[in-house]
């Protein structure tokens, strides 16, 4: 997330492997090649909760420590023998890297090639390439999550649909069975091209045209009672939607207004604030706003994001988290008071995957004002199994540029709601904390009820 400048405390020194040597035909070898020269670098003062994580950007001479003793592991440690293979082979600094973050770190730990920090890094602008669809569970080949202006969102693919066959360069019909297969399939895929899909939805199957494509994902989805619109990234369109008739939404209610938030990134602050000027010229006054499935973004658009929600006496800036760690406690703050003071009230709704950016904004809108009175006016909704939480993501992870191009991602301090004492880290926002329960599938009707009352 935006405008951290973290002093980030190294927490353990990485233990330097006693350089081993190895004779081939009685000569010495040259220990590793390639050496991963890694100095930390300013790029920019830039923090991310992305995907269910926080992470900036910081120099600290400090640090330095950390390059030397990663540099010292590359030069020292030359050659392993391949468990698969028996035989001996150079190993290479991303596997160094990827044994480091995972055999000595938590989950949340990674490591970055340079192509991968490339793609992280445009993401965040809102730039993705593919076809447009997500899973969550990977034994399961139904849709669980469509980017709005995707070429599959383009192409009217809902969530739940299954991409059974596609036919391939050679004109042969390619069976997926599993999602690695789809995604193998897929990355085969030339861009730009064309390819028939056959679709399993609604127990029936159809034939959809998809192409993988470069495009710019759109964050927000609003209706209500008469229309509904999908809100652009900036330089487009925005909006671009239709009028329905009452009998095909969702909202039931004339003064009712619904948001649907996919992100905390690209244009997702300025796409929120299109919805809810569009949402006020329409007459509407009560929100019901919709993180089910977001997994998080980026700082500086959640801070963006909360000044529409979050009024705190009319002052600019409203401190929306905290991050307790070794160096300390650091406030991230609105910069802007945006408060869409036309709301009379609104719910928000969450299920297992509102995570990290999300629930923060769920504990800022929870924490000020008067738009909800506690918790209640949180409405989570059960899993397959019957639990109702959110994901529970509340520690913050700093992410190390790395002059190779890459980058490393480690856990730094913990996170808490603008109270400074809610952490929701392990736990989610739950029935325990006040929130009410909906059942699977019925969260926006028990919101519409809930804004009756």
């Amino acid at each position: 997330m935006d405008n951290e400048n973290n002093k980030i405390n190294q927490t353990e020194k990485i233990e330097k492997i006693e350089k081993k040597e190895k004779n081939d035909n009685g000569s010495k070898k040259i220990v590793l090649k390639r050496v991963l020269t890694i100095v930390l670098a300013v790029v920019d003062f830039c923090a991310a909760f992305a995907g269910g994580y926080f992470s900036n950007y910081i120099f600290n001479s400090r640090n330095s420590m950390v390059a030397k003793d990663i540099v010292s592991i590359m030069e020292d440690v030359g050659y392993i023998y391949d468990p698969v293979t028996g035989e001996e082979r150079e190993i290479t600094e991303k596997e160094v890297a990827y044994a480091l973050v995972n055999a000595m770190l938590d989950d949340y730990a990674a490591y970055y090639t340079a192509e991968e920090y490339k793609a992280v890094k445009e993401n965040a602008k809102g730039n993705y390439g593919g076809i447009g669809v997500s899973f969550f569970d990977r034994n399961d080949l139904a849709i669980d999550q469509i980017p709005l202006n995707s070429p599959s969102d383009r192409a009217g693919l809902k969530v739940g649909d299954v991409l059974v066959s596609a036919v391939n360069n050679a004109g042969e019909t390619i069976s997926f069975n599993t999602i690695e297969d789809l995604m193998n399939f897929i990355g085969t895929m030339e861009l730009n091209q064309p390819v028939e899909f056959g679709v399993l939805s609604n127990g029936e199957i159809k034939t959809v045209t998809l192409a993988k494509e470069n495009y710019v994902k759109a964050y927000v989805y609003y209706c209500d009672s008469g229309v509904e619109y999908k809100f652009l990234s900036s330089g487009s369109s925005a909006p671009k939607g239709k009028e329905i008739a009452l009998s095909n939404s969702m909202i039931t209610d004339d003064s009712v207004g619904y948001i649907r938030l996919d992100g905390f990134e690209g244009g997702a602050a300025s796409q929120i604030g299109d919805a809810l000027k569009f949402m006020k010229n329409r007459g509407k006054t009560k929100l019901i706003l919709d993180l089910r499935d977001n997994g998080g973004g980026y700082m500086n658009v959640l801070a963006e994001i909360a000044s529409y929600f979050v009024d705190n006496g009319g002052v600019s800036k409203s401190p929306i988290a905290y991050a307790v760690g070794k160096s300390g406690t650091e406030a991230y703050s609105t910069d802007k008071n945006r408060f869409s003071d036309f709301l009379d009230n609104m719910v928000i709704l969450g299920n297992k995957n509102t995570a990290s950016a999300s629930e923060c904004l769920i504990g800022a809108i929870v924490t000020y004002g008067d738009l909800v009175s506690g918790v209640q006016n949180v409405i989570v909704e059960k899993d397959s199994l019957g639990v109702a939480k959110t994901y529970g993501k509340g520690i913050m992870q700093t992410t190390y540029y790395l002059v190779s191009g890459g980058a490393f991602k480690l856990t730094t301090a913990k996170i808490t709601w603008p109270d400074k004492q809610t952490c929701i880290h392990g736990v989610g926002v739950t029935e325990k904390m006040g929130a009410t329960v909906a059942e699977k599938g019925t969260a926006v009707s028990v919101a519409i009820n809930a804004l009756k009352n």
